[in-house]
């Protein structure tokens, strides 16, 4: 999220999204986080490198190790992230993780 606000730009817009399981597909909760702005396609391979920081990322502050730690912790817990610029002019993060389901007892 610290990603998507420093990058969205002024006046720029940051959505957050979570789809329970079910929603998104069947045992899997999605958390969708998308902004303003762009992706140089030749970056996106590399965005969720260590320490990597794409031209257009070197002005602002960070380490370049924001995105690789998110990746890691949803790897971590079976999950997947993906990055990718959309047809609206925006940069969309999503993040998908295997969601349990709680036993009511019932």
């Amino acid at each position: 999220m610290q990603n998507a606000l420093q990058h969205a730009g002024k006046g720029g817009r940051v959505s957050i999204a979570i789809a329970r399981a079910g929603d998104a597909a069947p045992g899997v909760a999605e958390i969708r986080v998308e902004n303003t702005g762009s992706v140089p396609e030749s970056d996106i391979p590399r965005v969720f490198d260590r320490l990597y920081r794409g031209e257009g990322a070197r002005h602002t502050p960070g380490s370049g190790l924001g995105l690789t730690i998110a990746k890691a912790v949803v790897e971590l817990h079976g999950g997947i992230v993906h990055i990718s610029n959309t047809p609206q002019g925006t940069v969309l993060v999503e993040m998908r993780l295997p969601a349990e389901t709680a036993q009511t007892g019932e």
